[in-house]
């Protein structure tokens, strides 16, 4: 029976093997690579979990993608308001930019958490039926 950091790891190797099919041919080697681990890391999973891991990473990086682009916007507005030069910035204000930046990190970090949680449940891999 997997654990949470089996199934994080696993959401991970697949992205990964999105990351790397975006490469094209260049990236095949790579992604057959991580596939294999995905598949070693996965035996015994049942069948119905493994089904689910290509959407939940799926969620993931949609939701990564939105939170990157919510702080492109952030940092965007802020420099309009503060100045392109952070070196310049008061104490108070560059204080408020890297608190801003230490939670969208944080959230982002969540994303794979909330997702691996998500199919621990669905999957019934957390001890309860599916």
């Amino acid at each position: 029976m997997p654990d949470k950091d089996q199934v994080r790891k696993a959401i991970d190797l697949t992205l990964q093997a999105f990351s790397y099919d975006q490469l094209g041919p260049a990236g095949a080697d790579l992604a057959e690579g991580v596939r294999r681990e995905l598949a070693t890391l996965t035996s015994g999973w049942p069948e119905a979990a493994r089904a689910q891991i290509t959407p939940a990473a799926g969620g993931v990086e949609r939701d990564r993608h939105s939170l990157d682009r919510a702080r492109n916007h952030f940092i965007k507005d802020f420099r309009q308001r503060f100045g392109m030069d952070a070196r310049r910035y008061p104490p108070e204000t560059k204080a408020q930019l890297d608190a801003a930046m230490v939670d969208f990190n944080q959230r982002k970090l969540k994303v794979i958490d909330d997702a691996a949680a998500r199919l621990l449940a669905e999957a019934g891999l957390d001890g309860r039926p599916a």
